[in-house]
């Protein structure tokens, strides 16, 4: 998932990035039945967020509301009757103060929102492209300087096949309407279901819809190009209060096709509760030794995703400690890296 990113003197990839944050919030806010907690949008990484430590995520989400109020769109907190003080913030769009008014959006703005929308466009699989080309059309508009979207045309984006899927996946998330399918799994079975979508993720270019399945009963994930026919959306759902997307999020060993493994990471015992909840998306098990060390059991399809992850996170004193496997390969790619520095 990491990307290299290169930061201009200007700051224009700076910029990019809150405009694509705040685009994702609004995004995300708009669409969901229930206040959101502070957690749930500061750990997100599809929102563009949880790359930092707590407090810095925090403020640049209240960074990003102050944004939004000053284009019109105003994000409050949410109270609930007999809710204690300790209790987590929940955040919710005001719908009425919200409104737009696009005399305060100047040509700069625009630009930079056509620019993310542009890049979200240029994915081949995404459930919203539609909502997209509508914020987009407004957008440019405004930015007399935008050019016309080469990607709204072009066949090879997406074949017609899976943008129905697509924009029928996301018509029944948005007006919460269980979604009858037919669905073929990785072995090639087929089955029919019935889902009630509670949230929708990108990933590797793959769009997958999380929610509660009526054969299993319990609230699985599935692969958007697997879907091979489907039925109009009907009856109607509520999200629960306590689902979290976070926990259905994809980490990076999680797309790989050897055989899944158990695996343990270790991180020690000064470690910062906030900064471990971010990294695992609350996935797997913690585990704490008489040492106060952690212990992270989780299931692993990608070793080498895997290592890659314990050595991007080494700071933080994460470790591999099984199986032995895993292991040998953590010490290989270090040996591997240690030589070819050396050589430089």
């Amino acid at each position: 998932m990491a990307e290299t990113t290169i930061h201009s003197m200007d700051g224009s990839n700076e910029r990019n990035e809150s405009a694509r944050r705040i685009l994702n919030l609004l995004f995300i806010l708009n669409c969901t039945s229930r206040p959101l907690t502070t957690t749930e949008i500061i750990t997100d990484s599809d929102l563009g967020y949880g790359m930092a430590g707590i407090e810095s995520e925090k403020k640049k989400f209240q960074r990003d509301r102050k944004k939004l109020e000053e284009y019109g769109v105003h994000i409050h907190e949410v109270k609930e009757s007999g809710a204690s003080e300790t209790e987590e913030s929940r955040w919710e769009i005001d719908r009425e103060r919200t409104h737009i008014d696009t005399a305060v959006v100047t040509q700069d703005d625009a630009d930079m929102l056509v620019h993310a929308v542009d890049e979200y466009l240029a994915r081949t699989k995404i459930s919203f492209r539609s909502a997209l080309l509508r914020i987009r059309a407004v957008a440019a508009a405004i930015d007399t300087d935008a050019e016309q979207d080469e990607s709204v045309d072009d066949v090879e984006q997406v074949n017609e096949q899976i943008q129905n899927v697509l924009d029928t996946v996301w018509a029944a998330y948005c007006s919460r309407k269980s979604l009858p399918f037919c669905y073929r799994d990785a072995k090639g079975k087929e089955s029919k279901r019935t889902v009630s979508i509670y949230g929708i993720v990108n990933q590797a270019n793959q769009c997958y819809f999380v929610g509660l399945d009526n054969l299993s009963g319990k609230v699985r994930t599935f692969r958007t190009d697997r879907v091979t026919r489907m039925n109009k959306p009907r009856g109607s759902y509520t999200i629960p209060h306590d689902f979290s997307l976070s926990a259905f999020q994809f980490l990076p060993f999680d797309l790989g096709d050897e055989e899944e493994i158990q695996a343990t990471f270790a991180f020690p015992a000064q470690s910062v509760a906030g900064e471990i909840e971010v990294l695992t998306h609350g996935r797997g098990t913690l585990e704490i030794q008489p040492d106060k060390s952690l212990r992270w059991n989780i299931a692993v399809k990608n070793p080498d995703a895997a290592v890659a992850m314990a050595l991007k996170n080494a700071s933080l004193g994460m470790r591999p400690c099984s199986p032995a496997s895993l292991v040998s390969l953590w010490n290989s790619t270090i040996t591997k890296a240690v030589e070819a520095h050396g050589r430089i």
